[in-house]
C-alpha cells in the first residue's frame, strides 16, 4: 500500500517531496534542550561543515572529506548527548 506523500515548493518553485515517516515530530513542552546546549550543538555544526568545504577545497576526495567529517560529527553527538544527561541530573 503506498504511503502519503506531503508536496511542497522551494523557494525557486520546484517540487520536493518528503515522505511523511521522516518528518521530525514536535517535542512535548518542557522536554526541550536547554539553549546553552542547542547553540553549542549550531557551533559544531557550522564548524563541522566549514571544515568539510576545505577539506574538499584542498583536493581531498568528497568521499574522504565526507567520512571524516561524519567520525567527527558522531564523537560531536556523543558529546551534546552527554552535555544534555549531565543537565538533567
Amino acid at each position: 500500500m503506498p504511503r502519503d506523500v506531503t508536496v511542497t515548493f522551494d523557494e525557486n518553485g520546484g517540487e520536493t517531496k518528503a515522505d511523511p515517516a521522516s518528518q521530525t515530530k514536535l517535542m512535548p513542552k518542557g522536554s526541550g534542550v536547554p539553549l546553552e546546549i542547542r547553540m553549542h550543538g549550531r557551533k559544531g555544526s557550522e564548524r563541522l561543515l566549514r571544515r568539510r568545504e576545505e577539506m574538499i577545497a584542498r583536493g581531498m576526495p568528497q568521499a574522504k572529506a565526507n567520512a571524516a567529517t561524519a567520525a567527527e560529527l558522531v564523537r560531536w553527538l556523543w558529546a551534546l548527548g552527554t552535555m544534555c544527561r549531565e543537565g538533567a541530573e
